[in-house]
This record gives C-alpha cells, structure tokens and sequence, in this order.
C-alpha cells in the first residue's frame, strides 16, 4: 500500500469476503463508483450477501470482468491493500465512463436502457455473463453518445 495515501478502509476483509463468495460460484451484481477516500471502488452484492464496498486496482477490474463472464477465480493474484487511488476532479461518473470504454474495447458487449424509460440525461449499461452482472451508471452526454454510435449500441 502507498504510505502517502491514508486508507482507512479494510479492503483486506471485503477481499476475503469476495472471495469466498467466488469460491461458491454465487452470482454478483457490480457497480463502480470512487468511495469516501477517493479510491476506485465497486459495490457488490449477491443473493446471500448484502452490499459492500471493494476497492479495486486494474488487476481486480480483470479478476472481476474474468469471474462475471467465464466464472474464472483470479482474486489470489490480486493485492487489496493497493487499489487505484484517483488524484483531481474525477467523479464516479467519470469511472463509469473508464469501465465502460474498457469493457467496449475488449468485445462485451452491454443492454442499454432506452433514454426515455431511464433517469433524464442518464445512461444505463448492463453488461451480463454466466456469473453476474456489471450495472453501470453514467451521463448521458456527447462522449457516452458517440460510444453508443461507434458501437452501434443506439438507444
């Protein structure tokens, strides 16, 4: 863990909690979000676990893109005590925006809301594997629009 960056969060427990649930193979429904210390974090929750908060490096996002869609177990490789801390003005909407494009490039593909049944100006991402669920929630601007497009994901 960077010593420069206090942490108070035990992202070791909520780690082994994770991974226990992944041991079971129990489904898991993933938001991202960056929480109260500005660190990249995901909220999960499954049916027998209520939500918690993870925080997450970009080896975690991997483990937990590879868990949702082949049920792959990488967490052992994964440090939870060095997640992603986000310097400046970046909001959760901006991770979202980050995750989206990431999970984009590498061939997932989402279920969009349509615009007129989601929140005004909000754009709802669902990205769906054997294991789960990534739920992603952004504004609806000309960046996430033009996404949309070059994707031919038109809502």
């Amino acid at each position: 863990m960077n010593d420069n960056i206090p942490n108070p969060y035990d992202n070791s427990s909520a780690h082994i909690l994770l991974s226990q649930i992944m041991l079971k193979q129990q489904r898991i429904t993933i938001t991202f979000k960056l929480d109260d210390y500005n660190f990249f974090a995901s909220d999960i929750e499954s049916r027998n676990i209520e939500l918690f908060t993870y925080q997450i490096s970009g080896q975690a996002l991997v483990a937990l893109v590879n868990y949702i869609y082949h049920g792959e177990l990488q967490l052992n490789d994964v440090d939870p005590t060095n997640p992603l801390f986000e310097e400046g003005d970046n909001t959760s909407n901006e991770v979202n925006k980050q995750v989206f494009k990431i999970l984009l490039d590498n061939g997932y593909t989402p279920h969009i809301r349509p615009s007129f049944i989601d929140i005004p100006n909000r754009l709802t991402a669902t990205f769906k594997g054997a294991y789960g669920a990534i739920i992603l929630h952004m504004e609806r601007d000309n960046e996430t629009s033009k996404l949309l497009q070059e994707n031919n994901l038109l809502s």
